[in-house]
């Protein structure tokens, strides 16, 4: 794979003009498709979309009517002064003639009930308007008698109002309405506050007498629209803030320290530049697919600046240094590709599917952030890929590659500089002298910390609330908070309750659901209930002069349809069905809290369930409540994300790097720094949300790239030094600073969402900072640690060994080895390659090491006075000094390359390391050695007893080895 990594850069290198056509002409034809790209700030998207509650819901609005309303606040002082309340009048008037306006409820037009007066009058309080100061009184004392609109439609001081205006749901449907209808809200409501009264046409609003209705002092203290389609567009507005906002932040943060580090101003540049195409591209694409943007989705391209840069840095770096050693730019480049291509292809591909762990959940908003943001990250990959080399092939005349620094006694470029004394030297004695000796030591640490962490993860509570988006000093959280706080609030819970025709219209059963009501009032988290009960009571009590004594439901069925029929069928949709087979109450309360919402619905549903008001058959809905149920699925799409991507993950380190030990040191390294933030979620009270939900597997996604870029680095460092001690010197002297640089620089890019508007992503730009930061600890640590006691293969690696079939087939030391086993066994061994005419062995020095053959020849000769005597010719697939392996004993003939030569070598140390790395093969190996010292011995006795020195007393000359070479 990376060889073809590095042809595809070459190639780019060479077509440079072409691909900066295509790759600017597919970022024009992305950003003029972006232009299309749908905003959803919708709250369905916080529901899981497969809910069984939500079919409930549905059906509940379906019956009783939309809950997708509107309200306007007033108040002041003065509200019940006649100019204030014509001002009122003019604006429900013109409220109620929008065209998207199904119904209102205010003290203009709900029915009162009152029988203060010794008859029972019906009809709104303020239809009309009273005209004297006496009559206002009265009619704000009739307000405040009447229980069901007291703290609901007026505040219990009788200072404050609600127009609340029942939107059409086909209308609510419509592409662009919020933004439309609350434009002519704030119109509407600027418009009434002084003068003349005027229609949309701009002609005067008349009274009953014909007059025009003038207001000269109708301006209230304070009036605002509330609601869902106001928070939608304040929502939307907060998005296009926060996308002016944090992707230059970020932009400055990330470009600001990698320009430090790479102290070229062309990485700065083609780091913008690359950000640019993958967002255009990220963008049009988004729009082409139908992914629209949302409350998470929408700092993708700031993801995109801070994710994507870390391909471009190391192909730039990897090609400087390529270039210092005298090659070109286009060899520099190839070369880089195929060094490192393979790496950044699993960087690339572990971090994509961290994103893409989102998509296992079943919540809209998540599966789009995951798509939208495993799309860009692609795409992001595919720009280091084709517009890097490019970049290098038009700049290549003001690029100048750096010297390589000199050495140190490991062979490593370590400098005297501030970095290198204080931070480098201090760190690589912390892990050759204590820790590289101890690994048990530090996989025990992480299981312990892992282990405290998830005890303190254990306060974490979910959350899922709508409103709890956005900042609690942001304009619209303050008036939800003053509506809540002076009438009721704006969080809605429907109880239905289902029976048979007629079931709901029984005096027995509505009484039944009245001591409900009583009981649900008295709950300390519910503002508000109403229902028809507390209709027919009201009514009974005022058709009884106002007698609390009547305050209960008509006795009869038949008094109970006299009083419906003095109330028109839309008074009554929200409360009964026309057969009087299903009730339904509608409780208000202001939780914004989805553990608490749970709580109470929980505890009206075992209330209900437990027959102490009847036997019932009920549903509770409301967005409310499915936003509350939906924590349940936030936390098991936690699980499982966090578990997906540990596996997968785990697999792909294990199989890249055929070692159990490798995947072990790499979630060891990953996960206990997840475990590490969700404690301290648990400790500051820092909520499961849509936000913090997506860090643990995302992150895992990110910071497993220094883990595998590690890997690689010791597997080169180990091929080329043979020596692990030296190679793990090596590759922490040339990652230490990268790495640390650059979890600094993606700590500080996330630490931009920290000003967002949404309270989520401040929360997950935060916590991501902090877990890159510790992710960087536990690779400087952990897995350097394992990495000092490990052999590193890569399956890239033993596929591209070149390894005879005829030598697996015929080699005694490969015995029962299929060639796949034979490769890895080699791969995990050392190899040296030796030049014609080297002398291998030398008789008489002393020797622990045996050879394998695997290309070239090699002659055994032994000094006879002046002369050579020649014993054998030596092929592919031959052992030399298996004697040697197994006891220190003098070598007793020489052994010559007569060609070049490629030889495997084994010792105890690499026996020891290889019954780490795999015990199956190593088990293998060793039954095959014993076979062939068996038959080295049995050879060797053989010719003793049948040689004539044998009574003589001389020895023979002993043979090299003890099988025949391999037919070719």
């Amino acid at each position: 794979m990376s060889p073809v990594i590095g042809k595809l850069l070459g190639f780019c290198y060479r077509w440079a003009w072409l691909i900066w056509i295509a790759a600017i002409a597919l970022a024009g034809l992305g950003a003029w498709e972006a232009r299309n790209i749908k905003l959803n700030v919708s709250a369905e998207g916080l529901v899981p979309e497969d809910s069984p509650l939500r079919a409930t819901y549905e059906d509940t609005k379906k019956t009783f009517g939309s809950d997708y309303i509107v309200g306007v606040y007033v108040d002041d002082p003065d509200l019940f002064t006649l100019p204030k309340l014509q001002s009122l009048a003019a604006l429900s008037h013109q409220l109620a003639e929008l065209p998207s306006v199904e119904r209102t409820e205010s003290l203009f037009t709900i029915n009162n009930i009152d029988g203060s007066s010794g008859s029972l009058v019906t009809g709104p309080i303020l239809d009309p308007l009273p005209d004297t100061p006496e009559e206002l009184a009265t009619a704000k004392q009739r307000a405040l008698h009447n229980p069901l609109l007291r703290g609901t439609l007026i505040s219990t001081d009788g200072q404050a109002t609600l127009l609340t205006l029942y939107l059409k749901p086909e209308d609510a449907q419509k592409e662009n309405f919020d933004a439309g209808f609350v434009a002519k809200l704030q119109e509407l409501i600027a418009k009434n506050q002084d003068g003349f009264l005027k229609d949309d046409d701009g002609n005067p609003v008349k009274d009953k007498d014909g007059k025009p209705i003038r207001y000269t002092s109708g301006n209230f203290a304070q009036i605002f629209p509330i609601g869902s389609p106001v928070l939608h567009v304040a929502i939307s507005k907060y998005i296009f803030r926060d996308q002016m906002l944090l992707l230059p932040l970020a932009c400055v943060i990330l470009l600001g320290l990698l320009g430090l580090l790479m102290r070229s101003v062309h990485g700065v540049i083609i780091l913008l530049i690359n950000a640019v195409l993958a967002n255009c591209w990220t963008l049009g694409l988004m729009a082409f697919l139908g992914i629209p943007l949302n409350m998470l989705n929408y700092v993708v391209p700031a993801l995109v600046v801070m994710i994507g840069s870390g391909s471009d840095v190391h192909l730039m770096i990897g090609s400087g240094q390529q270039k210092a050693r005298g090659l070109n730019g286009l060899e520099a480049i190839s070369e880089t590709g195929r060094l490192i291509g393979l790496s950044l292809l699993l960087n690339t591909g572990s971090t994509v599917l961290g994103f893409a762990s989102t998509l296992l959940t079943n919540i809209g908003v998540l599966r789009e952030f995951g798509a939208a943001a495993a799309l860009a990250i692609t795409l992001r990959f595919v720009t280091t890929m084709f517009v890097v080399p490019a970049y290098l092939r038009v700049a290549d005349r003001w690029l100048t590659p750096k010297q390589i620094q000199g050495v140190d006694e490991h062979g490593s470029a370590i400098g005297t500089g501030v970095w290198d004394r204080f931070l480098l030297r201090p760190y690589i004695n912390l892990i050759e002298r204590h820790l590289v000796k101890r690994p048990k030591l530090v996989i025990g640490t992480c299981v312990v910390i892992t282990a405290i962490s998830l005890v303190f993860a254990r306060k974490i509570r979910a959350d899922n609330d709508f409103a709890a988006f956005l900042r609690a000093d942001s304009p619209v959280m303050q008036q939800l908070n003053t509506v809540s706080h002076r009438l009721s609030g704006t969080d809605i819970i429907d109880i239905t309750f289902t029976g048979g025709k007629g079931e709901y219209l029984l005096p027995e059963r509505l009484t039944q659901v009245l001591d409900f009501e009583q009981y649900a009032r008295q709950q300390p988290n519910v503002d508000s209930v109403t229902g028809l009960p507390d209709i027919l009571a009201l009514f009974n009590r005022e058709f009884n002069n106002g007698d609390p004594a009547f305050n209960v439901i008509p006795a009869t069925p038949q008094a109970v349809k006299q009083c419906l029929s003095l109330f028109e069928q839309s008074d009554l949709q929200p409360y009964i069905t026309r057969d009087g087979s299903k009730a339904n109450l509608v409780l208000r309360c202001n939780l914004h809290d989805t553990t608490r919402m749970n709580q109470l619905v929980d505890q009206l549903s075992t209330t209900l369930r437990s027959g102490r008001f009847g036997p019932q058959l009920f549903t509770i809905s409301g967005h409310a409540v499915l936003a509350a149920a939906s924590v349940e699925e936030i936390a098991h799409g936690q699980i499982a994300s966090l578990g997906s991507m540990v596996a997968i993950l785990g697999g792909i380190v294990g199989v890249v790097f055929l070692s159990w030990r490798a995947a072990l040191s790499a979630i060891a390294a990953n996960l206990t720094p997840v475990a590490m933030v969700f404690a301290v979620m648990g400790l500051c009270h820092v909520p499961l949300n849509l936000g913090t939900c997506m860090i643990a597997a995302i992150s895992i996604g990110l910071a497993v790239d220094n883990t595998i870029n590690l890997m690689v680095r010791y597997h080169d460092d180990l091929r080329r030094t043979r020596d692990k001690a030296k190679a793990l010197h090596a590759t922490m002297a040339a990652e230490f600073k990268p790495i640390v640089l650059s979890g600094l620089s993606m700590a500080g890019g996330f630490l931009a969402l920290s000003v967002s508007s949404f309270v989520p992503m401040q929360e997950f730009g935060l916590l991501s900072a902090l877990v890159m930061i510790l992710a960087c600890f536990g690779d400087l640590i952990v897995t350097a640690a394992m990495l000092g006691n490990s052999r590193i293969i890569t399956v890239w690696g033993v596929l591209d060994l070149k390894l005879r079939r005829s030598i697996v087939k015929q080699s005694p030391i490969f015995e029962g080895f299929s060639n796949w086993q034979a490769r890895r066994l080699i791969a995990a061994s050392d190899i040296e390659e030796f030049p014609a005419g080297h002398r291998l062995i030398t008789d008489g020095d002393t020797g622990e090491t045996m050879y394998v053959v695997l290309e070239g020849d090699l002659e055994v000769t032994k000094s006879i006075g002046t002369g050579q005597l020649h014993l054998n010719r030596l092929g592919p697939g031959q052992v030399i000094g298996e004697i040697a392996l197994m006891a220190r004993v003098k070598r007793t003939a020489d052994v010559t390359a007569l060609t070049p030569v490629k030889l495997l070598t084994l010792n105890w140390k690499s026996l020891s390391d290889l019954q780490r790395f795999s015990p199956f093969l190593a088990a293998k190996l060793n039954l095959n050695l014993a076979k062939i010292l068996g038959l080295r011995l049995a050879d060797t006795l053989k010719k003793t007893q049948t040689s004539p020195g044998a009574a003589s007393g001389h020895t023979p000359l002993p043979q090299v080895t003890g099988n025949p070479p391999p037919k070719s």
